[in-house]
């Protein structure tokens, strides 16, 4: 027996505002969506479309939020607790396999430009000095005013920051393929480099979302030697704009 395709959220929404006004029971949109979602086992619709695969697979219903971990990861949060929460999905990622959730509590709208939450690792150096290496992960948003994105950095002793990217070092646009993400996206592949020093002690790298609310999923990542076509991220050589001069339009 085959199993039937599941729409997407905001149309189960419209059927349900459908079937229930036949019945003379006015809704919003909004609440359809929430009474949807809660049928899938999530607090709201941006939970249920982050986790509901973007090319047509079916899904069953998932259990309510978890605040799961990948074996071996860690949650930081910074300096805001209680902003955002976190879960392992199995089956939610691009190829059908497990990825990370990272999104803003239910009814959260006013998040500080300074809060996120990062599902990370970290490991010994020992075998990766003197060498360039990439993370890479997947990443999609729904809803997000706040930016999707990944990190890597090199730490030497006293925990000095050797080397660092986080999508945001060269200033990209957001939704450009070297920048972080926002809105509402399909799957992007995402990747930071670094140039690990011969002093470094210990590498981190991980998945971040914050500066805002939304819905943000990731999966698929890596760790390993740069590509040819993967390098990091230069700074600018020189302050810039002393004058304050207005950017321009594009």
């Amino acid at each position: 027996m085959t199993t039937p395709e599941i729409p997407a959220p905001k149309t189960m929404a419209r059927a349900l505002r459908a079937a229930l006004a036949e019945r003379r029971i006015a809704i919003s949109h909004s609440d359809a969506l929430e009474l949807v979602a809660r049928q899938f086992g999530c607090e709201n619709g941006n939970v249920l479309a982050a986790r509901m695969p973007s090319d047509g697979r079916t899904v069953s219903p998932l259990a309510p939020d978890k605040g799961l971990v990948p074996e071996g990861w860690f949650v930081h949060e910074n300096g805001h607790h209680g902003l955002f929460r976190h879960d392992l999905l199995e089956g939610a990622g691009e190829d059908g396999g497990p990825a990370i959730l990272l999104a803003s509590r239910d009814g959260l709208s006013d998040v500080p430009t300074s809060a996120f939450l990062t599902v990370m690792q970290r490991f010994a150096a020992t075998d990766f000095r003197d060498r360039r290496f990439s993370f890479r992960a997947s990443l999609r948003v729904t809803d997000a005013q706040g930016r999707g994105r990944i990190w890597i950095t090199a730490r030497g002793p006293g925990r000095v920051n050797l080397a660092f990217d986080n999508l945001g070092m060269n200033e990209s646009p957001l939704n450009q393929p070297d920048g972080p993400i926002a809105g509402t996206t399909g799957w992007e592949r995402r990747s930071v480099t670094i140039d690990v020093p011969e002093n470094t002690e210990y590498i981190q790298f991980g998945v971040q979302f914050g500066a805002g609310p939304g819905t943000f999923i990731t999966c698929a990542p890596s760790f390993g030697l740069a590509t040819a076509a993967e390098h990091p991220r230069a700074l600018h050589a020189a302050p810039r704009n002393l004058d304050l001069r207005p950017a321009m339009l594009a």
